[in-house]
């Protein structure tokens, strides 16, 4: 990977403002548990919840030089509510889905409305991590999108945040 991207430009990898990782995760609205077994001294322990499809879903980007970017939130909803979930929470932004989970089109309104603006000053190319889900590399207009506006969206293995959620802490 960084001989890849160094081949391309050498300084990238040396300006963490210009490298950026995006992940979600989903917050259950009733979780079955609130205590987790593990081993005396685990750092970061995981909770893993019932397989229920009623959660919300936060889309989180960051760069290497602890930038963030607004985040999403994603409701599972198919018509807009009459709530505003958003009451208070100005820097959010919000899709629905049915499901409450990020996929191709949910993706492709992040990288335009909010991740786009947020690197429009920044030198280009920037870097822009992500699993690597079908959601985040599959559409042809995301990826043509990324290339017109100077990001290398860069794939990481499918389900393996796990690895890299705590690189840059």
């Amino acid at each position: 990977m960084k001989l890849n991207l160094d081949s391309r430009d050498p300084t990238r990898l040396k300006s963490p403002d210009r490298i950026f990782n995006a992940d979600e995760t989903g917050f259950a609205f009733a979780p079955v548990s609130k205590r987790v077994i593990a081993p005396t001294g685990m750092k970061h322990v995981y909770n893993i919840c019932n397989n229920t499809k009623t959660q919300i879903t936060v889309l989180a980007c960051a760069s290497a030089a602890g930038e963030y970017v607004n985040p999403l939130l994603i409701f599972p909803q198919k018509r807009m509510p009459t709530v505003n979930f958003l009451a208070g929470f100005k820097e959010a932004f919000m899709q629905l889905s049915s499901n409450g989970w990020v996929n191709v089109t949910i993706f492709h309104t992040f990288l335009k409305n909010i991740f786009i603006p947020f690197v429009a000053d920044k030198t280009k190319p920037v870097v822009l991590f992500v699993d690597g889900h079908t959601s985040h590399n599959s559409d042809i207009g995301t990826l043509e999108m990324c290339e017109e506006h100077g990001i290398i969206l860069y794939g990481l293995l499918p389900h393996a945040s796990h690895i890299s959620s705590n690189h840059w802490i």
